[in-house]
């Protein structure tokens, strides 16, 4: 392999580590808070069935437009992952959250091509991840 191409796969092992770092946070968050959204009931936050206090319906759309209300910290958790009722600020942490996982990928990626030992099973694991994920979206997917 060339000088440029062995400082390439340095740089990319570099930035994967640290970016991935940063971003383990990010996905442990999305995923205990996923995890409690999918387990409401588990964790005492079942949402309420009927329309709370102060609504009023849109009659543009017909649909009710609820004040934000705070239920404790756990229904903001919840909130945060769905990024509801976001600031710019929200926004603009999940977009850098969104890049740092992008890139911690990407360059995982390209580091898996560079291992010829890891590569098939590396490339197996990631086409089975994609078809798991393709086959839970047609099947659960309104």
């Amino acid at each position: 392999m060339s000088h440029t191409g062995r400082r390439f796969l340095s740089l990319c092992r570099t930035l994967h580590v640290y970016l991935t770092m940063l971003g383990v946070v990010v996905m442990l968050f999305f995923s205990v808070t996923g995890f409690m959204l999918n387990h409401k009931e588990w964790f005492g936050l079942k949402e309420k069935e009927r329309m709370p206090r102060g609504a009023e319906v849109d009659r543009a759309s017909a649909r009710p437009e609820v004040p934000p209300e705070s239920r404790g910290a756990l229904m903001r958790l919840l909130n945060l992952h769905k990024g509801a009722g976001g600031s710019i600020a929200l926004k603009l942490a999940i977009d850098v959250a969104a890049f740092l996982l992008l890139v911690g990928s990407v360059t995982g990626i390209i580091l898996l091509f560079s291992l010829p030992r890891s590569r098939r099973f590396g490339l197996l694991a990631m086409g089975i991840g994609a078809v798991l994920c393709l086959t839970v979206y047609c099947l659960a997917a309104p």
